[in-house]
């Protein structure tokens, strides 16, 4: 596969000031775009240390080439969980049917954002989530190790799922 030779140039990513002691942040200067939900996907890197040398391009570089492989991945671990646990959600057992019927580009979700961590761990936060229990501006979250996806929560306020993936 062809590396994305814009995610590795160093250049385009930008250090951020952060608000936590010992986190350091980069942002994405370019814009990767999903057909899927045609929306533009920021990516963002958090580390406890201010080397980006650290994170895996090459991992970054294929989850750019495939985002919208990435949200529909995301997507589905979002149903299976939809089913298991559709109390976090807010939803009845009864209207769990109603939302897995939704075809993955019109899925009550949007508005994607990407957090990669060291270790090729990434976090995608949909912002906005058309379920009950899901604030605007946290939506829901999903982990992921490499392709697969280890987690899904819908955050609120207080959580800091983000500290707790370093």
């Amino acid at each position: 596969m062809e590396m994305n030779v814009e995610i590795v140039n160093l250049k385009n990513w930008k250090e951020m000031e952060t608000h936590i002691s010992n986190l350091f942040c980069w942002s994405y200067l370019e814009t990767i775009n999903s057909l899927l939900l045609c929306d533009e996907v920021p990516f963002v890197l958090i580390a406890e240390n201010n080397e980006i040398k650290q994170f895996d391009f090459d991992y970054i570089s294929q989850v750019a080439d495939n985002i919208d492989f990435y949200i529909e991945t995301a997507i589905e671990g979002i149903k299976k969980e939809l089913e298991k646990n559709p109390d976090m959600f807010g939803i009845k057992q009864e209207q769990v049917a109603d939302y897995l019927g939704f075809p993955n580009n019109n899925f009550p979700v949007s508005m994607p954002h990407i957090t990669f961590y060291p270790h090729k761990e990434m976090y995608m936060q949909f912002y906005e989530a058309n379920f009950p229990n899901a604030e605007y501006g946290f939506g829901v979250g999903i982990g992921f190790k490499k392709d697969t996806v280890s987690f899904v929560n819908v955050p609120d306020s207080d959580d800091k799922i983000e500290e707790d993936l370093i």
